[in-house]
């Protein structure tokens, strides 16, 4: 922390960057490479292990919340909701609290992220949760309010928050994409109701209009909503030669929190390389079209093994129904 006159900052907020906020309020054209530098920070945050008990559990404050909602809810919509948040699992990845677009900057070529003070451990659907509060769920009724706090209209907000999901899951299927993001509203109305009455929402016209808002599409919500869990170990992709690095890349994020040894890591991204190039090279050759894949990675523990599944809709292809190969040739 530093002072300069009478202002004090940290650092990061005094160097000479720009906010991606800003980027996408002026230069709209860049909203893809926003998303992709967005989406891979969050990956690298999220993969982080972080030691037992250095940083706050997000899922206990999230708990605090729902605990909080009983008072505000019907009976069995408040049960429902806790009994949601309770069966999230403790994880001591790291997630980063606020993760906005007026918290990653640009300086230069480098990508800086800032305001750490929210830094947490937990799940990222209590993330992702945030993150469609900023995009979208404080600007639903009055679109002017995401204008206002990110420099952006509404719309840049909701193309970019939709995209930034698609890249973190991986897949362009709207149906999983829907899934996940209804996941995060569940916690994301929580979190935007609680803070709302806490700050006297209910005395004023506009955040009672707010709290009916979001009161009625939480509950909507938690009639269809059985888990606030999602599968983070399914990548869908272009069956492409050039996809095949961010294949690898998405291997390599699954083992990071497991004790894999270098050279297993080695002779696993080999096959990778092997099934992947081949679904690119020869399952969609006959349509004249770049058909997708979808590569599955699981790892389990007691002893250590990971599964690597592959999945595509191509042409069948069945070596058995091939001529022998002539084993006297060179």
């Amino acid at each position: 922390v530093v002072r300069v006159g009478e202002s004090y900052g940290s650092v990061f907020e005094f160097v000479n960057a720009r906010s991606f906020s800003k980027i996408l309020a002026k230069e709209p054209e860049k909203l893809d490479w926003c998303v992709k530098e967005y989406v891979d920070m969050l990956k690298k945050i999220h993969s982080t292990l972080v030691p037992a008990g250095k940083l706050p559990d997000m899922r206990e404050t999230v708990i605090g919340w729902a605990t909080f909602m009983q008072d505000y809810l019907p009976e069995a919509a408040g049960k429902k909701l806790l009994s949601l948040v309770e069966a999230v699992p403790h994880d001591d990845h790291m997630i980063h609290g606020d993760y906005q677009t007026k918290n990653l900057e640009l300086q230069g070529d480098e990508v800086l992220l800032i305001d750490m003070d929210t830094l947490a451990v937990g799940h990222p659907v209590f993330e992702l949760a945030s993150m469609f509060n900023s995009f979208i769920g404080y600007s639903e009724l009055d679109h002017e309010i995401i204008k206002e706090f990110q420099g952006f209209d509404y719309k840049t907000g909701r193309s970019f928050w939709r995209k930034s999901l698609a890249a973190y899951l991986g897949t362009e299927d709207e149906t999983r994409i829907r899934e996940v993001e209804d996941k995060a509203r569940v916690v994301g109305y929580t979190r935007m109701i609680r803070r709302s009455i806490r700050r006297k929402g209910l005395e004023s016209e506009q955040g009672r209009a707010e709290i009916d808002h979001w009161k009625s599409e939480l509950l909507e919500l938690l009639d269809r909503t059985d888990t606030l869990l999602f599968d983070r170990n399914e990548l869908e992709i272009e069956a492409a030669p050039e996809n095949l690095e961010e294949v690898l890349v998405f291997l390599r994020e699954r083992l990071q929190a497991t004790d894999c040894s270098l050279k297993a890591q080695m002779h696993l991204e080999v096959a990778v390389e092997e099934i992947f190039i081949n679904i690119a090279s020869y399952a969609y050759a006959h349509r004249q079209e770049v058909g997708r894949a979808t590569v599955r990675v699981e790892t389990a523990d007691d002893p250590l093994s990971v599964m690597l599944t592959f999945m595509d809709n191509g042409e069948p292809f069945d070596p058995l129904e091939k001529a022998d190969p002539h084993l006297d040739l060179s």
